[in-house]
C-alpha cells in the first residue's frame, strides 16, 4: 500500500471544512494540518465549493473544492439534483481513487450520499462519527427511532466495511456498536485544542472593558441554537443565580432556528437586562469573550435526534482560563470529569445548573483549582498536535496492514 516514495496518499473526503464555522469542520482542519506535518503523507483534500475560496494547495494540503456545499442540499434540493450531484462525486472519487493512487480514503465526517460510491472501492477506508449523524439511523438502547431505515442499511453496509472507525469519543463509539451488527475496529480520537489558543489570551478586566460588560460576572455560552444544546434550562436557572449573584450577565453566542424561542422566554421572565445574544462571533472577537467570562456553559442533552458528540467549545473555554459546566449527556461526559476538571449537571433540571453556575462564580478558587487540572490535562492530552499524533499512528496501521473490504 505505501508508495516507493515512502508516501502514503491520504484522501480526504471532508464534507464539512473550511472555511465552515462548527467542531465538525475545526475537526476536520485541524487533523488535516497536524497529518500534513508528516513527510510521510502525501495529502489531497475533497472539499466544498466555495464563492472565496478555490482548489489551491495550502500548507502542503492539496485542497480540491469540489462537493456541493451542505447549504445546497435542503429541502429544496431535488431528487434529480441529488441524483446529479452524487453520479458527479462517485466520477470524481473513483478517479482519485484509482488514478491519483490513493492509498487511504478518510471520512473526517459521514453523509450518507458520500458513501454511496464506497461500494466499488477495493482501497482501505476510515470514516468518522460525531454523534448525532448516526442517531438519525435510530438507536433502540436511547429509546430513538430511524429516520431512514433504507439509508441506515447503506451506511451499517459501508460501517461494517471500513477497515477503522474514528470516533469523537467513548460515547459515539458505543453509538456504533450499537449501530453494526458486524463490530469494526474503533478508535476513539477525542476532540482538542489549538495550543497557539495561550497566545491569545487576554486580561479579563480589559476584556470585560473592551465587550462594555465590565462590573459584570459573565456567564459565556458559544453554540448554535438548537433545542438539544439546552439554552433554555440556563435561562430557566437565572432568576436562582441572580438572588445570590446579582451582577450576572448571560451571553449567548451563536445562531441558529431556536433563536425567538428563548428570546420570547427571556421576555416573559423578564431577564432582558441579564441575558444579551450576540449572535455569530468572528474568530477575531472570540479570544475576548472567552477571556472576558468568568465562567462557560454548554447544557446539551439528549432531544429528539439530536446528542453532543463532544462539545470542542468547553476545551477552548479551558484553554482560555475560563471554568466549565457541561450537561451530563453525550460525549459531554468525555471532554470534563466532574469535580476535577468541570461540573456536570443534570440538563433538565434548572436548580442543579443554578447550582453549579452559582458554585463555579462565588467560589473562585474552588473555580481555579478545577481549570488547573482542566489545562494539565489539555497539553497532555486534549490538543490537536497529540491527536494527530494518534492519529497518524492509526491510520499507518491501516496502511501496512492493508485492510480492505475485498470484492473478489
Amino acid at each position: 500500500m505505501i508508495k516507493k516514495d515512502n508516501q502514503i496518499r491520504l484522501l480526504v473526503v471532508a464534507r464539512d471544512y473550511k472555511p465552515n464555522s462548527g467542531g465538525i469542520a475545526e475537526y476536520a482542519n485541524q487533523l488535516v494540518r497536524q497529518l500534513a506535518k508528516n513527510p510521510e503523507y502525501k495529502i489531497r483534500v475533497l472539499c466544498q465549493k466555495s464563492e472565496h475560496l478555490k482548489s489551491a494547495v495550502v500548507d502542503k494540503v492539496e485542497e480540491l473544492r469540489v462537493l456541493v456545499p451542505n447549504s445546497k442540499t435542503g429541502k429544496s434540493y431535488s431528487y434529480m439534483k441529488r441524483l446529479k450531484d452524487s453520479f458527479v462525486f462517485t466520477w470524481i472519487l473513483l478517479w482519485n481513487v484509482y488514478f491519483w493512487k490513493a492509498d487511504i480514503i478518510w471520512y473526517p465526517s459521514c453523509g450518507v450520499d458520500y458513501l454511496l460510491p464506497l461500494l466499488w472501492v477495493n482501497k482501505p477506508y476510515v470514516l468518522t462519527y460525531h454523534g448525532t449523524c448516526l442517531l438519525v439511523y435510530g438507536n433502540n438502547r436511547l429509546g430513538v427511532h430511524s429516520r431512514n431505515k433504507h439509508a441506515g442499511e447503506i451506511v451499517k453496509n459501508r460501517c461494517e466495511r471500513a477497515s477503522m472507525i474514528v470516533t469523537n469519543s467513548a460515547f459515539t463509539a458505543g453509538l456504533v456498536e450499537d449501530f453494526v451488527n458486524k463490530k469494526p475496529r474503533i478508535f476513539v480520537s477525542g476532540c482538542g485544542v489549538d495550543m497557539e489558543i495561550l497566545s491569545k489570551i487576554c486580561d479579563k478586566d480589559s476584556a470585560k472593558t473592551k465587550l462594555g460588560l465590565e462590573n459584570h460576572k459573565i456567564l459565556l455560552s458559544i453554540a448554535r441554537l438548537f433545542d438539544y444544546k439546552g439554552h433554555d434550562i440556563v435561562i430557566q436557572a437565572l432568576p436562582i443565580v441572580i438572588e445570590r449573584i446579582p451582577e450576572l450577565k448571560f451571553v449567548i453566542g451563536g445562531t441558529g432556528p431556536y433563536r425567538r424561542d428563548l428570546e420570547r422566554l427571556v421576555e416573559d421572565m423578564g431577564l432582558e437586562s441579564y441575558v444579551d445574544f450576540v449572535g455569530y462571533i468572528p474568530d477575531e472577537e472570540i479570544s475576548s469573550y472567552y477571556s472576558a467570562s468568568d465562567a462557560f456553559i454548554l447544557n446539551s442533552r439528549l432531544s429528539k435526534n439530536d446528542v453532543e458528540g463532544f462539545g470542542i467549545v468547553l476545551l477552548e473555554a479551558m484553554a482560555y482560563g475560563t471554568p466549565v459546566i457541561g450537561g451530563r449527556s453525550g460525549g459531554i461526559v468525555d471532554a470534563i470529569i466532574d469535580e476535577q476538571t468541570g461540573l456536570l449537571v443534570d440538563p433538565e433540571d434548572p436548580n442543579d445548573v443554578a447550582r453549579a453556575i452559582i458554585r463555579l462564580l462565588d467560589h473562585p478558587d474552588y473555580a481555579n483549582k478545577l481549570l488547573r487540572n482542566a489545562q494539565t490535562r489539555i497539553k497532555r492530552k486534549l490538543n490537536w498536535e497529540m491527536i494527530g499524533q494518534r492519529l497518524n499512528t492509526e491510520l499507518k496501521r491501516v496502511a501496512s496492514a492493508s485492510i480492505y473490504y475485498d470484492l473478489k
